[in-house]
């Protein structure tokens, strides 16, 4: 058995809250630091009122702000044997 194998057992550990910044167009996500990865990426699933919005391996994502409606947002990172996700939603107007 390989001596690294119970690192790559491991999920991903959530450490901190993603980011949300905006303005009367764009609102910019990011979470360069929410999750320690314990393993290979395979991709972030980010979901808007539980929708998935994005699916991808980079740590931010811009979206057109298109009505003034209250959106939750949640981050979900997968690697090959598991995933974690944010605890709580995050409210973005």
């Amino acid at each position: 058995m390989n001596r690294n194998t119970h690192f790559l057992l491991s999920a991903p550990v959530y450490v901190a809250p993603f980011t949300a910044t905006s303005n009367i167009s764009v609102i910019a996500i990011r979470w360069p630091n929410t999750f320690e990865l314990n393993s290979v990426l395979l991709h972030y699933e980010l979901t808007a009122n539980g929708d998935r919005i994005y699916e991808g391996v980079n740590s931010f994502y811009m979206l057109r702000r298109t009505a003034s409606l209250r959106k939750f947002y949640s981050l979900s990172a997968h690697i090959p044997i598991s995933c974690s996700k944010t605890p709580n939603d995050g409210s973005i107007r």
